[in-house]
């Protein structure tokens, strides 16, 4: 069963990266969680990511802050779905950042960013708890991310 990321969890997970809670607009916000969404058979995990980041980077709901916001909640909606992130922090946000300035595709980013964990443990996690673990292990992608987010 595909897990999501709720209007309120792309809320928190802003406020969590920014340490602060900073203004938005709500009809973008929910274009963006409805993102992760597939027309029919949504199942297709590698697509919905690539939909949620180019909702975020083409049409930024949030003040600030909306690079790290898509990177930790792509990375968690990945995860919680039977993926892995596979690259270094580095390359993380050097990837998010070629996304942003439209050097390469929503669906090229995924690809590079994550591959199928066929043992992965994470499906069975709580989303916030998932989300916690997301930023705690990619604290310098989220760092390297600042520049050009605020």
């Amino acid at each position: 069963m595909m897990q999501y990321l709720s209007v309120h969890d792309l809320v928190w997970i802003n406020s969590s990266v920014l340490g602060k809670s900073v203004d938005f607009d709500y009809e973008t916000l929910e274009a963006a969680m409805a993102s992760q969404y597939s027309y029919g058979n949504s199942t297709n995990v590698e697509v919905q990511a690539a939909g949620l980041l180019a909702s975020f980077l083409k049409k930024p709901p949030f003040e600030i802050g909306n690079r790290r916001t898509a990177f930790i909640a792509v990375g968690t909606f990945l995860t919680a779905n039977g993926y892995r992130l596979k690259v270094n922090d580095d390359d993380s946000a050097d990837i998010v950042q070629r996304t942003a300035s439209r050097e390469i595709t929503p669906a090229d980013a995924v690809e590079m960013l994550a591959e199928k964990d066929e043992t992965s443990a994470h499906t069975s996690i709580p989303l916030r708890t998932l989300v916690g673990h997301v930023m705690n292990g990619h604290t310098t992608a989220i760092q390297n991310l600042t520049r050009g987010d605020e």
